[in-house]
């Protein structure tokens, strides 16, 4: 992902603070990374983070759970299994 797309990610991110804005903040964000190759988009995650998308899994309403472990599981999917475990451990035990 080139700076456009860091850029973009980082507002969908911050737009997930807005209740109004968090279900299309969710696909925009499982959009960008869906069709990116792993190692463009896990530079990306590891820049910008995950901490706000794992706050979503918190919300009242089941569709937005489920949207964001999706988008969770993408995150994931893009990093290195070494990767994701010594930058998301934390992450990971909150899940649990």
């Amino acid at each position: 992902m080139g700076p456009s797309d860091t850029d973009r990610f980082r507002e969908f991110v911050q737009k997930l603070q807005q209740e109004d804005e968090r279900v299309a903040a969710l696909n925009d964000i499982k959009n960008l990374l869906t069709y990116k190759p792993a190692g463009e988009s896990a530079q990306v995650i590891r820049n910008v983070g995950i901490t706000k998308i794992l706050q979503c899994v918190n919300l009242p309403e089941k569709s937005q759970v489920d949207l964001t472990c999706e988008v969770l599981r993408l995150c994931f999917e893009k990093l290195a299994a070494g990767d994701a475990v010594k930058n998301y451990t934390s992450h990971i035990m909150y899940l649990a």
